[in-house]
């Protein structure tokens, strides 16, 4: 998968599991849609 500005964060949470770091850091929720 091509991160791009078309791309969801839970699409990328899917593809880059530690990515969900980041996002957990930065309170950016990345599940349920």
């Amino acid at each position: 998968m091509t991160i791009n500005l078309e791309s969801s964060v839970g699409q990328i949470a899917t593809e880059h599991p530690l990515a969900t770091r980041v996002f957990a850091r930065h309170g950016i929720d990345f599940c349920c849609g």
